[in-house]
């Protein structure tokens, strides 16, 4: 993924680049808890994966995400929920939901505006 933009099935989704942070925010039964993350990667499963997981956690999974912050590497796996520009969000299958954006939003726009 590195170098390249991530944008779900959808199309417009929000672009994951490498070496940018984003602002990661989870919500548990009713607490949230926000921070900043780093390295966000975000895989599509293939079918058969999709499959092994859900006889595993007995529900549907349909990404593997992963992402840094200053003390460890953390892995996910669950199913988009929402994908715009804004913001992209999961839930995995804990009941879990991971919400990721970019922490310096007017940065990413001025990169497209330039080329970069």
């Amino acid at each position: 993924m590195a170098g390249k933009y991530h944008v779900f099935e959808g199309g417009e989704g929000l672009k994951i680049l490498p070496y940018h942070r984003y602002r990661f925010i989870i919500r548990v039964k009713g607490y949230e808890r926000a921070w900043h993350c780093f390295d966000l990667q975000v895989q599509g499963l293939r079918p058969e994966e999709a499959a092994h997981y859900q006889e595993a956690f007995g529900k549907k999974i349909t990404h593997l995400f992963s992402f840094r912050d200053t003390e460890q590497v953390h892995t996910y796996l669950g199913i988009l929920k929402e994908d715009s520009p804004e913001k992209t969000v999961f839930e995995t299958p804990e009941g879990r939901e991971l919400e990721f954006r970019p922490l310096f939003p007017e940065r990413e726009k001025s990169a497209e505006t330039k080329g970069e």
